[in-house]
């Protein structure tokens, strides 16, 4: 552990401890895991961990290293070498607050742990780079994205990655897969404080993710729930487009797929009201997977961050 050491940059101001019904939630959903901060879930309670220097800032040393203010996606991904690999001081409390606050909002901590830096192809810089940089003119206008194409090109990264940028800024966002979508709209017809909750957190959320829609009609679940699954899209999307309310989708289905499944009133809307970016690249899961197992091999710890 010899030479310099690292720490990750200041947890964003926005990013603040959850209360009431959202921490009651996320708690219930962890099940007793990471409980307190001396539970990290990044270093596990030993106060330091292994990783790419690209992401800190030097402790006790000039601030060049790191990024501790909000720029530009497309300038702070051009700055990011992961190559150089240090210790770290765990911020255990920033860590612990972080994945609180990014479940509340529908992240999960796989998702948690994806940086910038994770994007390895083109398209999903260039769909992540064209919302941020004018986010605030977006969400104003209550334009969202429609990401499509085949399996694995990275859709469901930038948009994750979308998300935790804007949640770190203080957007109210929230991320959902359709699949999660459905089971959370069923729920809200079993009692009321679940109806709140749906129709403030996840309906009325500033901007909405939707992961995966169309996954129900591939799968050929039965037609009553499918059935559900067309009315939800139709409702939500009709709801948040009235309201001003910007949502990203993300889908395996070609448009035509979409208009079949859905019917041509939804893909208006979504045509109408969201930028559409085709997906064409290739699955690059394989090259992630591998990444992933070169970590570990390393002993290097994927820290929670939100860029």
């Amino acid at each position: 552990m010899n030479g310099p050491r690292f720490r990750l940059p200041l947890l964003p101001p926005e990013v603040v401890p959850l209360d009431g019904e959202d921490a009651d939630r996320v708690t219930k959903e962890l099940d007793g895991r990471f409980s307190t901060p001396q539970d990290c879930p990044t270093c596990g309670g030993s106060k330091q961990f292994r990783w790419y220097t690209h992401a800190g800032l030097e402790v006790d040393g000039p601030c060049s290293r790191g990024v501790m203010s909000p720029v530009p996606v497309d300038r702070l991904i051009s700055a990011l070498p992961a190559t150089e690999i240090g210790w770290f001081d765990c911020p255990c409390e920033d860590q612990w607050e972080s994945l609180r606050y990014m479940m509340g909002a529908g992240v999960g901590l796989h998702d948690q742990k994806l940086s910038l830096s994770d994007l390895v192809s083109d398209e999903p810089r260039q769909a992540l780079w064209r919302y941020s940089e004018h986010f605030k003119e977006y969400i104003r206008a209550g334009t969202g994205m429609l990401m499509y194409g085949s399996n694995g090109n990275g859709k469901t990264m930038a948009a994750v990655l979308l998300a935790k940028d804007l949640l770190s800024q203080g957007v109210k966002a929230y991320f959902t897969t359709y699949a999660q979508l459905i089971q959370t709209a069923f729920a809200s017809y079993q009692s009321e404080e679940a109806k709140e909750w749906y129709y403030q957190k996840v309906r009325g959320a500033h901007l909405l993710v939707i992961d995966d829609v169309g996954k129900e009609l591939r799968m050929g679940m039965q037609r009553d729930i499918s059935n559900v699954a067309v009315h939800l899209i139709d409702d939500v999307l009709r709801h948040r487009y009235s309201a001003g309310l910007p949502t990203v989708v993300t889908t395996n289905e070609l448009l035509v797929g979409l208009a079949a499944g859905y019917g041509s009133g939804v893909l208006s809307l979504m045509s109408e009201n969201m930028i559409t970016f085709n997906f064409t690249g290739g699955d690059w899961r394989t090259k992630a997977r591998a990444r992933f197992d070169a970590e570990v091999d390393q002993g290097l710890t994927r820290p929670i961050v939100f860029r």
